[in-house]
């Protein structure tokens, strides 16, 4: 197994040797079985793998399942596979917030409330977007936004605004290096574990 930059989000690894020589023999004969037992083998692997890293990540953040497990994906190709993570961002708008009741007193001495406070982490501290407000996009979606900043450090007045973000689960494994290694502990154990449920499987059906 290797780990890349994490840039990248993506943990790959490769079957041993001598499981794949013992996978070729035990299935000598069957055709196709091969090659059909490591691919489904690796990709039930990575699938267990990806509803762990789902599970832990929805443990710490504030965010819903389906918004995490929709940026990470797996895939088996030849006699190794891939677990990808998308290291964009997480719109604001997916994670705990609510809009903050406070006064602002105006120029002209009138009172307006104004901003969102969100929380990233659970149990984490809550931050504060004083100038934030929620309304739909282009995409008829909701977003968090603020107005962009001009020259000079004013507001704009009304456009352009900003779509805000949260952490990507980049930043998350980033800043907690040790997660990535406990997602993906017992990785090997696992992995062996499918590959003799695929043994069983097809030489299952030679006897049928």
């Amino acid at each position: 197994m290797a780990y890349r930059d994490l840039y990248t989000q993506t943990v790959d690894f490769t079957i041993d040797e001598a499981q794949l020589k013992n996978l070729r023999e035990t299935l000598e004969g069957i055709p196709r079985a091969y090659h059909r037992a490591v691919s489904g083998a690796i990709k039930r692997t990575l699938l267990k793998v990806r509803t762990k890293v789902i599970r832990q990540l929805a443990g710490i953040l504030t965010v819903k399942r389906k918004n995490i497990g929709k940026r990470i994906t797996v895939q088996a190709y030849g006699e190794s596979g891939t677990l990808k993570i998308v290291a964009r961002e997480i719109g604001l708008i997916n994670f705990s917030y609510s809009e903050t009741k406070y006064a602002k007193i105006k120029r002209d001495g009138s009172i307006a409330t104004a901003g969102i406070t969100s929380r990233l982490y659970k149990g984490g501290p809550e931050i504060r977007y004083p100038h934030a407000f929620v309304a739909k996009g282009k995409s008829g979606n909701l977003h968090i936004w603020e107005r962009a900043m001009e020259p000079g450090g004013k507001r704009a007045g009304r456009l352009p605004i900003e779509r805000l973000n949260g952490l990507s689960l980049y930043e998350v494994y980033a800043q907690r290096p040790a997660l990535l290694e406990e997602a993906t502990e017992g990785l090997r154990e696992e992995l062996s574990v499918q590959l003799a449920s695929q043994i069983d499987r097809f030489l299952g059906r030679t006897q049928c």
